[in-house]
């Protein structure tokens, strides 16, 4: 379920021309995508309250982003981690997440 759910992803975001690269360090820390310097997160698990990974945590810090997005099945919200924000949209969103905060710019192209 883990793979199909980043493949509809990483899909939306290339229909969408974004430029999409990966992170992952030495220690084998990483997030699925990078998209204009935020993280982008899928987690096929079923959430109850805003959980991030320590490798998550690792991006926002090593690279000073302001927000991030973790993609998941079913919670909505958003949590505010020592001064960035980190949005949760569930996987049937993904066009909305992709129209409000990673490309707002294009939203003629949706």
């Amino acid at each position: 379920t883990g793979s199909l759910m980043e493949n509809y992803v990483f899909t939306e975001l290339v229909k969408k021309g974004l430029e999409i690269k990966f992170w992952r360090t030495g220690a084998g820390a990483e997030v699925d995508f990078v998209v204009k310097g935020a993280p982008v997160e899928v987690k096929s698990s079923i959430l109850n309250s805003p959980l991030l990974t320590k490798s998550f945590f690792s991006y926002l810090e090593t690279y000073k982003s302001s927000s991030g997005y973790l993609v998941n099945n079913n919670f909505y919200g958003k949590r505010e981690v020592e001064g960035k924000t980190v949005y949760f949209y569930p996987l049937w969103a993904v066009p909305r997440l992709i129209k409000e905060r990673i490309d707002p710019a294009n939203q003629g192209a949706l």
